[in-house]
């Protein structure tokens, strides 16, 4: 079957070859004739298509963060389930990365992430002030996905492969407590903290250097 008469199929190649191509080489980095010759088409097609290698990219992100809403299950189960299936997408994450090395902080977001990160956030129920909800997720993200793109300073801070178990469990403690902090748990279940015993002041000593 040939392009002109499937396009969509067309398509699903260009943005798979372009993911690839993206997560390896960034947006400055990445060349549409390589897009062109991992998908099989001609590269007036992709321009066809997309318009540029811009457009291109911000259609790939789009693409892959809707795939990733359906993975992370954002429609159910909890938000931290959600951030460790989160955690685990490379290709989110290093188009994540990407984006963020490429493009300016003031300028305008892929609408995309606006919609992946309202339905993240509806996940949840803070308790804090409306100008704070976001700063919640931010940190909750942070702790999830730090440790997967700085994997060096990860391992550095904490002495702990952040690949390995022992790191892992830790860090879900971590999210957990984040998430009853900010009002994110189940309501109906929790337990209020028992009172903690005070315990004497120890300085610690960090060996962040070897």
């Amino acid at each position: 079957m040939t392009a002109q008469r499937d396009p969509k199929r067309t398509q699903r190649r260009i943005l798979q070859a372009a993911r690839e191509e993206f997560a390896e080489h960034g947006p400055a980095g990445a060349r549409v004739d390589r897009v062109a010759q991992r998908a099989g088409v001609n590269k007036r097609m992709i321009y066809h298509y997309f318009d540029s290698k811009d457009g291109l990219f911000r259609a790939v992100l789009a693409w892959v963060l809707e795939d990733a809403m359906a993975e992370v299950d954002l429609d159910g189960g909890d938000l931290a389930r959600s951030l460790e299936l989160l955690a685990q997408r490379d290709d989110v994450l290093r188009l994540w990365v990407w984006e963020a090395l490429t493009r300016d902080a003031s300028a305008p977001a892929n609408p995309a992430w606006g919609t992946f990160l309202d339905r993240l956030g509806s996940k949840l129920r803070t308790a804090d002030v409306e100008e704070a909800a976001g700063h919640s997720l931010l940190a909750l993200l942070a702790v999830a996905i730090v440790p997967a793109v700085l994997g060096p300073l990860s391992n550095r801070v904490t002495g702990l492969d952040p690949r390995g178990e022992v790191f892992r469990r830790g860090q879900a403690r971590v999210i957990e407590r984040l998430i009853g902090l900010f009002g994110g748990g189940d309501p109906e279940s929790s337990v209020a903290p028992a009172p903690r015993a005070r315990r004497p002041r120890v300085r610690y000593r960090y060996r962040w250097s070897t």
